[in-house]
């Protein structure tokens, strides 16, 4: 049954309505101001929002009922920078024409060298992700049950990989799940599932400003902060469509399943490099 589990085996449920309403919300709150200072690194930036609720009952008494919920997720995070960026007078000795991309990148604030110095900063990282889920259960009769589920999970993301203006780098989520199911009982000992399945997911990983040539500087000094974009930049997609069949039964002393699985992949990856 779990033959295709590498590892722990979760299996989730999703809530089902009941002939009485009912809901709830929740809200979870975070703020750097009610955190205690760091001596050395001091407070960085966290603030966080996680909120929702759900909502259930009949839309036939005792035959349809529904179930739907939605969480939201609002960060807002500080990341650290301490690198290495070109002094005023080296920049002064660069060709005009890469003059605009270096200068993308703030002066340092701290000396280190004629060429290089120190530049010490709090970046921010934003997150924005929404949940939700819908589910109706059709209780047709004693013997069969119908249920039909769709959830969706959006996310948007803003990364900060360097102390320039452009490196920001944003990542958007989305997955959706389906399924409908059929519970039907032979008997006092032997039940069957049948369930149909589609999982859609599409990711986009940002490379920040990629109109700007990207220079890597990591084979000099891993300190000094890359100029331009970030060196990748991705789009995945993917489709499955699961069936799935179990008879379970019992005879006696035993308990047996027997049942097919088959799921149906489709997945697409375009990548794009940056040239240094």
């Amino acid at each position: 049954q779990y033959g295709q589990a590498l590892g722990a085996v979760i299996n989730p449920i999703t809530k089902s309505g009941t002939n009485e309403f009912h809901g709830s919300i929740f809200e979870y709150f975070r703020n750097e101001a009610l955190d205690a200072e760091d001596a050395l690194a001091g407070k960085q930036r966290f603030r966080l929002n996680q909120f929702g609720g759900n909502i259930s009952g009949p839309i036939s008494r005792d035959k349809v009922f529904f179930f739907t919920n939605y969480e939201g997720v609002r960060q807002s995070r500080g990341q650290t920078f301490n690198v290495l960026v070109p002094t005023q007078s080296f920049r002064n000795t660069m060709a005009a024409s890469i003059r605009p991309v270096v200068d993308t990148i703030p002066l340092p604030n701290a000396p280190f060298n004629n060429d290089l110095g120190f530049y010490n900063a709090q970046r921010i990282g934003d997150l924005r992700e929404d949940t939700g889920s819908f589910k109706i259960d059709w209780n047709q009769s004693d013997k069969s049950q119908f249920s039909f589920r769709y959830n969706i999970n959006d996310s948007n993301t803003d990364v900060p990989y360097g102390v320039g203006s452009d490196q920001i780098a944003d990542g958007k989520l989305r997955i959706q799940l389906f399924k409908a199911s059929h519970n039907y009982v032979f008997g006092g000992t032997t039940v069957n599932e049948f369930g149909f399945g589609i999982n859609h997911n599409y990711t986009y990983t940002g490379a920040g400003n990629t109109a700007l040539p990207r220079f890597d500087f990591t084979f000099v000094d891993f300190r000094i902060n890359g100029i331009g974009p970030a060196q990748f930049e991705q789009k995945r997609t993917g489709v499955v469509y699961h069936f799935l069949d179990t008879l379970s039964t019992v005879r006696g002393n035993h308990s047996l399943k027997f049942g097919a699985d088959i799921r149906l992949n489709r997945r697409s990856a375009e990548s794009f490099t940056q040239d240094s």
